[in-house]
């Protein structure tokens, strides 16, 4: 039997998986694309550092 943190995980997976599927994938550098690939190096370090920082437990939005 699954516990309710267990449900609550596989709920949470479930609605993640819905929400890449609905995603637009493309050219990065087309507005109407909601995920590709990094287009350029700045941007490139721009997710590094969000990512560096979410590490860190800082919140930069």
């Amino acid at each position: 039997m699954l516990n309710p943190v267990s449900i609550d995980a596989i709920r949470n997976v479930a609605e993640l998986a819905r929400q890449a599927e609905a995603c637009r994938d493309g050219d990065p550098l087309d507005m109407n694309s909601q995920i590709g690939a990094v287009h350029s190096e700045a941007r490139l370090e721009g997710n590094l550092d969000f990512g560096r920082t979410a590490e860190g437990g800082e919140r930069r939005l």
